[in-house]
């Protein structure tokens, strides 16, 4: 393979992983977009009631992640929770 042939195709490859990467953040992001729709529609389903706010204790919110975390199967145990959105560029 001459040199330019090999440069072609490496910067072809190079454009494919790029592309590869972007699809995969782009579907990441809408599992994402997904889960949050899902556990708000759980919420819903909730026959309690409680309030989220600044001047409100956090237990109840944990709680109902915790819940529907079990719920869907879903390890809590390494939640990204700093850095998610980075994994998404």
């Amino acid at each position: 393979m001459s040199e330019q042939a090999h440069e072609h195709a490496s910067a072809v490859g190079a454009s494919l992983a790029e592309s590869a990467r972007k699809d995969t953040a782009k579907a990441q992001a809408a599992i994402v977009a997904g889960a949050l729709f899902d556990f708000a529609g759980f919420l819903t389903t909730r026959p309690t009631v409680f309030a989220v706010g600044s001047s409100q204790h956090p237990s109840p919110v944990l709680d109902a992640i915790k819940e529907w975390a079990a719920l869907r199967g879903l390890s809590l145990d390494e939640a990204d929770v700093q850095t998610w959105t980075e994994a998404l560029q």
